[in-house]
């Protein structure tokens, strides 16, 4: 069963899945070294090379250290804000170089350690992924092996000059990958926000022009039926708490959605002819546990009462509300009476937004179809969303 956050004021810029991602991340990367075993050719015993799994998380936390920079730091106050591409790139020039120079010097002084010297006696021709090829101190190198061919000899373009340039290459491209999840992240929040206002928008779309078709009816009963009138009113004002106080949400209670259906039929039946065939079935179960976002059914009806009566004695409106197992559905059948040309612009607002707000609200996780039957004489709106239960 679907769940949802009713909230639409919850913050979004930091995403629980984004921080156990990132946390994945970063332990895949420090656990890669441990995958390095080497198998005593003599004892067969496996050996962890302890020597390069610490020279080589040394990098990656450099790494690390080069990316939260950018992330907590530079990025936001040198490119969010005000985008200065300039400083952002000569401060990294900086920062990588820096960092460049302080993890050599942290290797530099690790090979200096005994655990280090220890380490690196069985192989000297692969300890220290290359960094350093002077043997410890107090040791001298043992002959290679008949097929290693001569011992390799430290040459700056051969060794340091291509160590230099794969960890500031590594350290580059943290900061590459680093403004490309920030901006990924900010294009999504800016997303989020342009989507609330758009939705705002539609709101105060559709509550006007419901608004404008209430007044109307009421103002039409004044004159003879005062009675009526005021029990409209009450109607009315039972309707406008909800337009006022619910509706600010994304998503509200099925059974407030029902209850505002209910009391707008309510409404609609004080100014309707009596021959109007009216019928209302209702079969949804639990309605005060599950959500769906406001208006919608409001709308579909509405459209009903507006464009499906003419006066006749042929006139009907068939309503029907329902659940299965994942979604809640909605049908209304009314009598159809096509428009001129000229009033079709004006006509169908309704319907419009309220298929913006599916798609903004539900996505493609909806099905709403709203069309002439077959027989030319009656028009069919259906909708079906998720069902979403209330946390």
């Amino acid at each position: 069963m679907n769940e949802i956050n009713t909230n639409p004021n919850k913050s979004r810029s930091v995403s629980p899945l984004a921080v156990v991602i990132s946390a994945l991340v970063w332990l895949f990367l420090f656990s890669l070294p441990f995958f390095w075993v080497e198998k005593d050719s003599v004892s067969g015993t496996i050996i962890f090379p302890w020597a390069k799994i610490a020279l080589s998380n040394s990098l990656i936390m450099a790494c690390m250290f080069v990316y939260y920079f950018n992330h907590f730091l530079l990025i936001p106050q040198l490119l969010l804000k005000e985008p200065r591409w300039l400083y952002f790139v000569c401060l990294n020039i900086i920062l990588i170089l820096l960092t460049g120079q302080l993890l050599y010097a942290a290797i530099s002084g690790m090979m200096q350690c005994d655990f280090f010297q220890e380490s690196m006696k069985p192989g000297w021709a692969n300890f220290a992924m290359g960094y350093i090829t002077d043997p410890p101190k107090g040791h001298t190198l043992p002959p290679p092996p008949p097929h290693a061919g001569p011992i390799p000899q430290k040459t700056f373009l051969s060794i340091d000059l291509l160590l230099f340039l794969r960890d500031h290459l590594l350290l580059a491209i943290c900061v590459v990958v680093c403004v490309l999840v920030r901006f990924s992240l900010r294009w999504r929040d800016a997303e989020h926000v342009r989507r609330e206002t758009e939705l705002n928008l539609l709101k105060h779309q559709i509550n006007p022009h419901f608004m404008l078709n209430t007044l109307n009816n009421i103002y039409a009963l004044i004159g003879f039926d005062p009675e009526k009138a005021q029990n409209a009113v009450m109607d009315l004002a039972k309707m406008l708490r909800y337009l006022l106080y619910d509706t600010n949400e994304n998503f509200v209670s099925m059974e407030k959605e029902l209850q505002f259906l209910r009391n707008y039929i309510e409404l609609m039946k004080l100014r309707v002819a009596p021959s109007l065939n009216l019928t209302v079935e209702v079969l949804v179960q639990n309605p005060q546990t599950m959500h769906i976002a406001p208006m919608l059914a409001g709308a579909i009806v509405e459209n009903a009462f507006k464009h499906g009566i003419s006066g006749s004695q042929d006139d009907f409106i068939k309503i029907k509300s329902f659940d299965d197992e994942n979604n809640i559905i909605l049908e209304v059948i009314n009598s159809y009476y096509p428009k001129e040309n000229n009033e079709k612009n004006n006509s169908g607002v309704g319907l419009a937004t309220l298929e913006r707000r599916l798609e903004l609200l539900y996505k493609k996780n909806y099905q709403f179809s709203a069309k002439p039957m077959a027989d030319g004489k009656s028009f069919r709106a259906f909708l079906s969303v998720p069902k979403y239960i209330k946390n």
